[in-house]
């Protein structure tokens, strides 16, 4: 039982570790690359790397891909939403250390973009850019990760909950068939000594 509890203590502590850990790399990686972009590219100007990807500078007052533009109170709420959710989710026991994980990618792509970003300047600076796609930036790559790899663990986790109670189902119906064997057995040696009891 000790050793169980230092064990659980454990996971959760390295869950947490690995949480900030990937956040702080995170962030730090998102801001060093949107400091770079406003100090080396002119807003507006295009630098094409490839024939399907290109460099361009843009400011962005919405989230992520250039949605909610303009709507601070919202993209507040959903930050604050969002943090709480990933917390939650890290908290519970049965999750796994991978969570942890998980949830320092989201944090930090909706930090680096919904609370630093406008704290300091207003907007977030955008600078990556594909055709046909709004301009994003790491923050985006991080919680667009972190989101998918969140519905993955939600998903696998569902579909193990649902195995673990149709095996526990399976074993109860075994369990019991057991018993009435059981039961069974004992009457069959039974019925002989009652018989002698009777002559």
């Amino acid at each position: 039982m000790e050793r169980k509890a230092v064990a659980v203590g454990g996971g959760r502590m390295l869950k947490w570790g690995l949480l900030v850990g990937v956040a702080a790399v995170g962030l730090v990686l998102d801001q060093i690359t949107k400091r770079l972009a406003e100090a080396r590219m002119p807003l507006g100007r295009v630098y094409e790397l490839l024939p399907f990807l290109s460099l361009q500078r843009t400011q962005n007052t919405g989230v992520s891909f250039g949605m909610l533009q303009g709507r601070t109170w919202l993209i507040a709420l959903a930050t604050v939403v969002a943090v709480v959710i990933i917390v939650t989710f890290v908290h519970m026991e049965k999750r796994p250390v991978t969570a942890g994980v998980v949830g320092g990618l989201v944090l930090a792509g909706a930090l680096g973009n919904n609370v630093i970003d406008r704290l300091r300047q207003g907007y977030v600076t955008d600078f990556i850019k594909f055709p046909y796609w709004p301009n994003f930036n790491v923050a985006d790559i991080l919680l667009v990760v972190g989101v998918a790899l969140l519905i993955l663990l939600l998903v696998r986790g569902f579909m193990a909950a649902e195995k673990s109670a149709a095996e526990e189902v399976v074993a109860e119906e075994a369990a019991g068939k057991a018993e009435k064997a059981e039961k069974a057995g004992s009457l069959e040696e039974g019925r002989p000594w009652e018989s002698g009891e009777r002559r």
